[in-house]
């Protein structure tokens, strides 16, 4: 679980209160005390937090008081989560996945001075979607081959996936996600080859599960079972046999029953789940750049290397604090928590598919040797 502190006395905390961020201790501190009729009275004249001083008790009133008169109603942070979901379909159309969401809407504002960690990971994710669809699109031949300059513009078609593509998207999209490592984290570059591909191949399929639910919305709708297997590529429960039989040797029966209940146990609900949170573009990246650092910390024997994921996913959370200020999001605390949650059904997800892909196995869907199968396998 990820950490977060109290926006009161700042103090770790799991759970917030009164949709400022306050922790438990400082929710009670203030319901006692807000109808006192006799004020309380610091003796550092008011100066506690500015001078990096102890919260007196009145400080600490003063503080919650201050973050209260910041909060704003509920209806306008439904309605900045509604306007930044219209914006990401506005940008998409029929034939184009790549999502580019209007700034004005979900308060992008100007790239900061110090190139923040989130704008690190948007010129980093936008690298991915390049690679990944010019390479993907340049695959195609015969009738599904697509004209260079209609690769540029986006003037393209979706196709539905094969065993084949799953193959070769997986190549491209962790060769990619080296490139996004190395251009998003300065420090990864000093890493050794074998922890570098360690978290390239854990991170493989988080990325693939948060980049699918959160381009598929526009894309799709809702059509729950269907989801992207690749940038260009999708499935979906009506195109499974197609899918299953290209290598010719699988038990077609148990396949796609295989399939149809995997839409619909673990595709659906994750579509759903990422519908209803209508992440921003800020809130996907730090979607990412956390699941990234989620490494599994028995597999890492260096400090520092354990130091440097933990800087990372402080970083990305006082980024993600920093747009929400930017966007008069008074309650946070309680869309953080959401968005971590939904970290936590992701990483639930890779889990399952793992086991998805093991019965898949069981049944010729894959060969023993196909990178997918061992990409999922191995991690």
């Amino acid at each position: 679980m990820l950490d977060n502190k109290c926006r009161v006395c700042e103090a770790e905390t799991d759970v917030f209160h009164y949709g400022i961020g306050a922790c438990r201790a400082c929710a009670v501190f203030f319901r006692r005390t807000r109808a006192r009729k006799t004020p309380f009275v610091c003796k550092n004249g008011q100066k506690c937090a500015s001078e990096g001083n102890h919260l007196c008790k009145r400080c600490r009133f003063d503080q919650i008081e201050l973050l209260f008169g910041q909060k704003r109603t509920k209806r306008a942070v439904k309605k900045t989560a509604k306007e930044a979901r219209e914006a990401i379909a506005t940008a998409s159309t029929s034939g184009q996945s790549e999502i580019i969401v209007n700034p004005s809407v979900i308060g992008r504002g100007t790239q900061t001075e110090d190139y923040s960690i989130l704008e690190k990971l948007r010129q980093a994710y936008k690298m991915v979607c390049t690679i990944r669809r010019t390479t993907e699109l340049a695959m195609r031949t015969g009738d599904q081959a697509v004209q260079p300059m209609n690769i540029v513009t986006g003037n393209y078609d979706l196709i539905p996936s094969t065993i084949e593509f799953m193959n070769e998207g997986s190549r491209i999209l962790s060769t990619a996600l080296i490139e996004f490592a190395l251009s998003s984290f300065s420090e990864f570059s000093a890493f050794s080859q074998d922890e570098q591909w360690l978290f390239v191949r854990t991170f493989l399929k988080p990325f693939h599960i948060t980049d699918s639910g959160y381009r598929s919305i526009p894309a799709f709708g809702e059509k729950w079972t269907r989801h992207f297997t690749g940038y260009t590529r999708f499935m979906d429960v009506e195109y499974i046999e197609q899918y299953t039989t290209a290598t010719g040797t699988v038990l077609l029966e148990d396949a796609i029953r295989m399939s149809q209940r995997h839409h619909e146990k673990n595709i659906k609900p994750a579509r759903i789940a990422f519908a209803r949170f209508a992440a921003s573009e800020e809130e996907m990246l730090a979607m990412l750049g956390l699941l990234f650092w989620n490494i599994d910390l028995d597999q890492i024997f260096r400090q520092e290397v354990l130091d440097i994921s933990e800087e990372y996913r402080t970083r990305i959370l006082t980024d993600l604090r920093k747009y929400y200020a930017r966007v008069n999001y008074a309650e946070y605390g309680k869309r953080i928590g959401e968005m971590l949650c939904l970290c936590n059904l992701v990483l639930a997800k890779v889990s399952i598919n793992k086991h998805t892909f093991e019965v898949a196995r069981l049944v010729n869907v894959f060969s023993a040797d196909s990178f997918a199968y061992n990409m999922q396998r191995n991690f």
